[in-house]
């Protein structure tokens, strides 16, 4: 996983977020009072939630190629109901029950809590300061400049839209607080780079 090629983000990129998603999701769990049944599951579940982005192919959902790896890989390692609930975390991670993919349920669902905390923890670490890194990577792909990344994080409709569509996605009153803060670091942030 740190090695896998996953152009444009460095290698080890997927490793190191799964790290910090499965940080923010105990996090989470401890602010709101959320039992961890297994820290290990609850861990390793968050850790490998888009081991199944690398190499995915066309047309199939990153989370079901990645319950796949799992299952292939890790079989000798785990039990079948450890198994079960790692991949019920890695399956789910995007299957978000608020925001624009509640339009996709006929009925609300029912996800664990561990699965909710690991849920709002994949959408925290891609704001605050490894957003900021994300943002700049991209734009050195993409060969702009700092000033036009600033500009595309205050001007754009998109990006307007998809910080308003994340934190309508959260599950925590404690995750939408943090995603506040994620917030308020990066528009100062890019206030610097705008001047």
């Amino acid at each position: 996983m740190a090695n896998a090629c996953e152009f444009p983000c460095e290698p080890g990129y997927r490793l190191h977020h799964g790290e910090r998603v499965a940080d923010i999701a105990a996090s989470v769990c401890e602010t709101e009072g959320v039992a961890i049944p297994d820290p290990v599951i609850l861990y390793f579940g968050a850790l490998m939630h888009d081991i199944g982005k690398c190499g995915c192919p066309k047309g199939v959902s990153h989370a079901a190629h990645g319950v796949k790896i799992v299952e292939t890989h890790f079989a000798d390692l785990l039990s079948p109901g450890e198994m079960a609930d790692i991949c019920e975390i890695i399956l789910l991670h995007c299957e978000r029950p608020k925001g624009k993919w509640a339009a996709k349920w006929t009925h609300t669902p029912t996800f664990k809590p561990v699965v909710l905390a690991v849920q709002d923890a994949d959408v925290l670490d891609h704001f605050g300061p490894s957003g900021i890194w994300v943002s700049f990577h991209w734009a050195a792909v993409k060969n702009s400049s700092p000033e036009e990344t600033a500009r595309f994080w205050f001007e754009s409709e998109q990006s307007a839209e998809w910080r308003a569509e994340s934190l309508q996605s959260l599950n925590f009153e404690s995750s939408r607080a943090a995603f506040v803060k994620h917030i308020d670091m990066m528009n100062a942030f890019y206030r610097t780079w705008a001047k």
